[in-house]
């Protein structure tokens, strides 16, 4: 009786607060439920230094670990492509771009021409880390060693096709260049060019027109040569084959 007139009294003098109403499920729910957030990508890294006492791990220590490292350079390549292809319809349209774009070209060239010169020597080295496998007699390691080189081919893969493609949109500008009567569709005539090897993702909508002019009806990211390339699904799937062949890597060291 006297703790209820203690607090009746502290009530009635605001010492404490009236208890509200019970919160609501949902509102408990959304309170304790966290936001579910994408997992981070296990960057792609030379794998930790260890005292290798086999042939089998020192071969595949050594040869993952260069093959991180020419991966990666091509890695920050195709940022370099990526960021100015993404330039090229701005430059496309702007008065007297022309000197713009043959700069863009130039660097362009020169990232394919950095890409090509490292593609074979990754390929080597993703070999090696197959032939690693060879080496061990462990039935296990063996197929660690070939699922990480397979992780790596995939990587490799996407990054030749990176290439490749790139290497077309050069040329395109380079006949574009060379052509007489560029004008203000240059750019459509050029995604137009490119359409054998750029394909557009997915089937065009139904009445759509056929013709170039298809471009310039559509969203602005059907406008950037990089939708044509897909760009950015590309370098997604880069950094997954990445991710997943260090994990499985830094398995494989942790056994060494």
């Amino acid at each position: 009786m006297l703790r209820e007139l203690a607090v009746a009294g502290a009530l009635m003098l605001g010492v404490i607060e009236p208890p509200g109403p019970a919160p609501s499920p949902t509102a408990l729910q959304t309170s304790v439920a966290p936001l579910p957030t994408a997992t981070p990508k296990e960057p792609l890294r030379e794998i930790g230094r260890v005292r290798a006492i086999t042939s089998f791990c020192k071969a595949f220590i050594t040869r993952f670990n260069n093959s991180a490292r020419i991966m990666l350079a091509n890695d920050a390549d195709i940022s370099y492509v990526d960021f100015t292809l993404g330039n090229l319809e701005r430059h496309f349209r702007q008065v007297g771009g022309d000197l713009v774009l043959s700069d863009d070209r130039v660097k362009l060239m020169a990232y394919v021409k950095a890409l090509q010169q490292q593609l074979p020597q990754l390929q080597e080295q993703i070999n090696q880390v197959r032939r690693a496998a060879e080496l061990t007699k462990d039935p296990e390691e063996a197929k660690q060693a070939h699922e990480v080189a397979a992780q790596l081919q995939k990587s490799y893969d996407r990054q030749h096709q990176i290439e490749l493609d790139t290497l077309s949109v050069i040329h395109v500008m380079m006949e574009m260049a060379a052509s007489k009567g560029e004008g203000p569709s240059s750019f459509t005539q050029m995604l137009a060019a490119s359409t054998p090897t750029l394909t557009t993702p997915g089937p065009p909508a139904v009445g759509a027109p056929s013709d170039i002019n298809f471009i310039d009806t559509d969203p602005a990211e059907r406008r950037d040569i990089r939708s044509y390339l897909r760009m950015q699904t590309q370098r997604d799937r880069i950094g997954d084959a990445e991710s997943s062949a260090t994990t499985k890597a830094e398995v494989v060291a942790s056994n060494c």
